[in-house]
């Protein structure tokens, strides 16, 4: 005879972000997944550089969503599995990822302002001000991303999966960056250009 335990742990488990794959699909795929991150965000950036025009980048969207979605790869996912499941696979692999494009990033950066000391901030790297805005953001993202069940990537190929929730779930974001967009200005002069600029090789130095 089932429990009232029994029920709340179905319903626990069913309210789970992204599908309970197995741990077996999960960890064969994690690093074939970042490999390949990594190879369509060189092809993306050869691109950049040359005329190889829209249907580079159509290719390198369409390769990018069939890994995200062959390798479930989520950031949501990845907290759940580490608290929840005692599992650190996809934890591993995202910081294997942010590890891999900091470092990218930082090289790229170093050619273009060799001495970071003297002030000068890359103008391509989009360097914002760090201040409470950043930090509401990052909360308000965050609740999103949990009742929402994923994270943006999750999200849009969980779409292609036919998940409505996910398609409600995108519809919030784009409403979310109109609003945005509407009211930047405001936001810039009010609080976020009184923000400290801070950028991390020029503190080092």
């Amino acid at each position: 005879m089932s429990t009232a335990l029994d029920y709340v742990n179905i319903a626990s488990m069913t309210a789970l972000p992204m599908s309970m794959d197995t741990v077996r699909t999960i960890d064969r795929s994690t690093g074939a997944g970042i490999l390949a991150f990594v190879g369509l965000a060189v092809v993306c950036a050869i691109a950049l550089r040359t005329d190889a025009g829209w249907p580079v980048f159509w290719i390198c969207g369409v390769a990018f969503g069939v890994i995200c979605q062959r390798s479930r790869f989520c950031f949501v996912a990845g907290f759940r599995d580490l608290f929840l499941m005692k599992q650190g696979r996809m934890m591993r692999g995202i910081i294997a990822g942010l590890a891999v494009g900091t470092a990218g990033f930082a090289m790229i950066m170093a050619t273009v302002v060799p001495n970071p000391s003297n002030g000068v901030l890359p103008s391509d790297a989009h360097i914002l001000p760090l201040g409470i805005a950043t930090v509401l953001g990052g909360l308000m993202f965050g609740f999103g991303m949990v009742l929402s069940g994923g994270c943006v990537s999750g999200t849009l190929y969980r779409m292609g999966e036919g998940y409505l929730g996910s398609w409600v779930a995108i519809f919030g974001v784009l409403v979310g960056l109109y609003a945005m967009a509407r009211t930047w200005n405001w936001w810039w002069d009010n609080q976020i250009s009184v923000d400290r600029l801070s950028w991390l090789p020029t503190a080092l130095h």
